[in-house]
């Protein structure tokens, strides 16, 4: 009946079971265990998805504030690896959020 129900049964099919009044409460019975059920196996691949996506956003958020760190510290920011230069020459080589989200 399920490898019928899952596999043949057109939704005209299902519609006619589900609309009998003499089988109404064994299909729904049928349904609530074995149609409508979540899988551990569903439960689990979405829970590893949502968390691979997650340590991927924090990654990139991650990864775009480090560049930007870097860049405001080769504009003089934070310490400047080209201290004879001006602050305006600097920015016009290096300007500071150009690359952040390549």
């Amino acid at each position: 009946m399920l490898y019928w129900l899952k596999r043949d049964a057109t939704s005209y099919d299902v519609a006619m079971l589900s609309a009998r009044d003499d089988i109404r409460h064994g299909y729904d019975q049928l349904k609530k265990d074995h149609i409508d059920r979540i899988a551990p196996l569903s439960v689990t691949v979405v829970v590893i998805t949502m968390l691979l996506l997650a340590a991927s956003f924090i990654g990139c958020l991650s990864a775009s504030n480090f560049q930007a760190i870097v860049r405001l510290a080769s504009l003089g920011g934070l310490t400047s690896p080209r201290a004879d230069m001006s602050m305006s020459t600097q920015a016009t080589q290096n300007p500071p959020f150009v690359g952040i989200f390549d």
